[in-house]
C-alpha cells in the first residue's frame, strides 16, 4: 500500500520530532516531507508532479507570507493549519482561503496524536477527499 504523503511545514524540531512519533503509531503508512520554512514549501509543492495528500502547516514558520501554502496548493489537497496562534482574524483568513482545520499546536506526544489521529483515520487510501 503506498503511504500517505504528507507535507509537514514546522520549523521547530520539538514539534517535527512529535508529528513524526504520533504518525508513527498511527495503523496507516504514512511519509512526512518537512519544509522548514513557507519558501522551501512553496518550493516542494511547485516541483512535485504528484501534490501530497495532505499538507500540515504552522502559519508561524519564517518566510510564510499571508498564508501563502494556502495560495499555491494544488487544487484538492487539504491543508490543516496547526499553529499556536489564536488570533481570531488568521483563523477566519485561513479557513476562508481553504484550510480544512485549524487546530492549536498540541504541546505533548497525547496532543499530537489527539490532533492527527482523526485526520489520518479519515485518510482512507480508497477516498482521499475525505473531509477532516
Amino acid at each position: 500500500m503506498k503511504p500517505i504523503e504528507v507535507l509537514l511545514a514546522e520549523d521547530s524540531v520539538g514539534d517535527i520530532l512529535l508529528m513524526h512519533q504520533a504518525v508513527t503509531l498511527e495503523r496507516s503508512p504514512i511519509s512526512v516531507r518537512v519544509a522548514a520554512d513557507g519558501k522551501q514549501a512553496i518550493q516542494i509543492l511547485a516541483k512535485r508532479d504528484l501534490p501530497p495528500d495532505l499538507i500540515i502547516v504552522d502559519l508561524g514558520i519564517p518566510k510564510l507570507s499571508e498564508l501563502s501554502v494556502l495560495k499555491k496548493r494544488h487544487p484538492g489537497v487539504p491543508v490543516v493549519v496547526l499553529t499556536p496562534s489564536r488570533n481570531p482574524l488568521q483563523r477566519r483568513n485561513a479557513i476562508q482561503l481553504g484550510a480544512r482545520k485549524y487546530l492549536q499546536k498540541p504541546t505533548n506526544l497525547a496532543g499530537y496524536r489527539r490532533a492527527i489521529s482523526p485526520i489520518i483515520r479519515n485518510w482512507g487510501k480508497t477516498n482521499r477527499q475525505v473531509a477532516v
